[in-house]
């Protein structure tokens, strides 16, 4: 999806968001609608948002700021916007897949994957990298999409009760659900014997420092659109600055 519209991998942007709330407020209220057309333009229709899960940081010890990182391996999905946010902090990003981040983890060729709670236990993971931090990095987003031609091929009413089904489970349950998944699996982690520590505000405040250039460079890297849509994101921050 990403390769079609390139401006979406903004909505990842590691510690842009100071709050959860601020950034579920621009998702739903700022974003979707030029996410939407700029879909629209590829041939798909925007459904709903999903949610994934927070990605968090597993590690044999915690990394609480970015001078936990500096030269420590991370592991990372093959793309540009992520191997520069780990270098702009001091720490080397190593593409690695998901099928590689446990073995290269048990190997040291990795010192760190993140990851969420839901990859983390279930893999086992967290046997291997038994303190996970939790920051978040970013809240990782999905979005549901259909075919274009498909949709609009569909009868008037077949139609309508298509968009109430998927518009039946509002994303914020959703998001309420999967949230709920990774606090559960938090406590099976510390019960398996594993550690968790949680970021204070001004740990993870210092996460998010200088980073403002580093933003830009990325928006500029992924074309024109991303330039602007980077721009309504910074609006929509501080319009949900007080959202909860």
């Amino acid at each position: 999806m990403a390769l079609q519209v390139p401006e979406i991998a903004l909505v990842q942007l590691p510690m842009f968001f100071a709050t959860r709330a601020q950034r579920d407020c621009v998702l739903d209220n700022h974003i979707r609608q030029p996410i939407a057309e700029a879909l629209s333009k590829k041939g798909l229709v925007f459904l709903n948002w999903g949610e994934v899960g927070a990605i968090h940081l597993p590690g044999k010890k915690p990394y609480l700021t970015p001078a936990d990182v500096k030269g420590i391996k991370v592991g990372v999905v093959a793309n540009k916007m992520t191997a520069d946010f780990w270098r702009a902090v001091g720490a080397n990003p190593i593409p690695t897949t998901v099928a590689e981040a446990t073995s290269s983890s048990q190997t040291g060729l990795i010192d760190t994957y993140p990851t969420p709670f839901a990859f983390y236990v279930p893999s086992g993971l967290n046997k291997v990298l038994t303190t996970m931090t939790k920051l978040p990095l970013y809240d990782s987003a999905g979005i549901t999409l259909m075919n274009k031609a498909a949709y609009d091929k569909l009868p008037a009413d077949v139609k309508a009760g298509f968009d109430h089904g998927v518009q039946k489970v509002p994303v914020s349950t959703l998001r309420a659900e999967i949230r709920g998944v990774d606090t559960a699996l938090t406590a099976a982690h510390k019960q398996s014997g594993g550690t968790v520590v949680d970021a204070t505000p001004a740990q993870v405040a210092e996460w998010g420092k200088g980073l403002g250039p580093v933003y830009l460079e990325i928006a500029k890297d992924l074309g024109p659109a991303a330039e602007k849509l980077l721009v309504v994101m910074e609006a929509g921050k501080k319009a949900c600055e007080a959202a909860k």
